[in-house]
C-alpha cells in the first residue's frame, strides 16, 4: 500500500531500536519515490532491514524554484516533526 504524496511524520526501527524521522512519498512524475531520513542517525544501512511507520501526514508535495528553498523546507518540515515528536 501507498500513501498518498507528501511528507509524513515516522517512526523507524533500526536494530530493534526505535528512531524518529521523516518519510517523503512521491508522486507519479517521480515514480512513487521514497525516502526516510532519520533525526540523529550518522550511519549506513544498505543492505539492512528497516521497518518504517508513517504516524502523520505533514504536507503534501510542492515545487521548489531551487535547491536552496528545498532545503529550507525540509529544515522547517524536521522542526515541525521534532515537535509533534516531542524531540530536541
Amino acid at each position: 500500500i501507498v500513501p498518498p504524496p507528501g511528507v509524513y511524520a515516522a517512526y523507524n526501527i533500526v536494530d530493534s531500536r526505535r528512531r524518529y524521522g521523516m518519510m517523503y512519498v512521491g508522486d507519479q512524475r517521480q515514480k512513487f519515490a521514497f525516502e526516510v531520513n532519520l533525526f540523529d542517525f550518522d550511519g549506513d544501512l544498505y543492505g539492512d532491514t528497516v521497518s518504517v511507520f508513517p504516524t502523520a501526514f505533514v504536507r503534501g508535495t510542492m515545487q521548489f524554484a531551487d535547491t536552496g528553498a528545498l532545503a529550507k523546507q525540509i529544515a522547517h518540515d524536521e522542526v515541525t516533526i521534532r515537535e509533534m515528536f516531542n524531540i530536541r
